[in-house]
C-alpha cells in the first residue's frame, strides 16, 4: 500500500506492505527496502514525496514524475513486459469531493540517470476520466489518500 497525506502544505508518502504474503503468518515481513523488490525487508516511514526527473533521486522508494503529477513513480527494479502486473485501487480518500480513480502502469523513465521500465500509478477523476494530480489542491491540509497494490515485479 502506497499513502499520501498533506502535512503543512507538503505532499508525503509512506510505504507499508508485504512482499509474500503467508497466511500462516500473522505478522508478515513487510516489502520495502531501499527499492521495491522481492527481498527488501523494511516498511518506509513518512517522506517529502520529490519530484522526480533525470537528476533527481527517489526518496522512500517514490516520487512523482515532473511534468505529469497525476503520475507517481516507484523506485523498482527494470521490469520485463513478460514477468510483471499490478493491480491497483485507491481504498481510501479525504480529501476534497473530486475523487481519484488510480491505474497502474509500467513505463520506461528517466530518474536520476537510470532509464528503467518502473511500476507507476496514474490518477484519473472518478466521474470524468480527466487527470487528477497528487497535490496539495486534491489532497488538502491533513487529508490521506491509500492506495492498495497488488504486483508481481522483477
Amino acid at each position: 500500500m502506497v499513502s499520501f497525506r498533506n502535512s503543512g502544505g507538503v505532499i508525503q508518502h509512506k510505504l507499508v506492505g508485504d512482499q509474500n504474503f503467508d497466511l500462516t503468518n500473522p505478522d508478515p515481513t513487510p516489502m520495502f527496502g531501499d527499492r521495491i523488490y522481492r527481498d527488501g525487508p523494511r516498511m518506509s516511514n513518512w517522506a517529502n514525496t520529490p519530484t522526480l526527473s533525470g537528476s533527481v533521486e527517489f526518496v522512500n522508494c517514490g516520487g512523482i514524475y515532473t511534468g505529469a503529477t497525476d503520475r507517481f513513480v516507484f523506485d523498482t527494479l527494470d521490469q520485463k513486459q513478460a514477468t510483471q502486473f499490478a493491480l491497483v485501487q485507491v481504498c481510501y480518500y479525504s480529501g476534497n469531493v473530486t475523487r481519484p480513480r488510480a491505474w497502474p502502469a509500467f513505463v520506461s523513465r528517466d530518474v536520476n540517470g537510470r532509464v528503467w521500465r518502473r511500476l507507476e500509478l496514474r490518477f484519473t477523476l472518478v466521474m470524468t476520466g480527466a487527470v487528477w494530480n497528487i497535490n496539495t489542491t486534491n489532497i488538502p491540509s491533513g487529508a490521506f489518500m491509500f492506495v492498495d497494490i497488488v504486483a508481481a515485479l522483477a
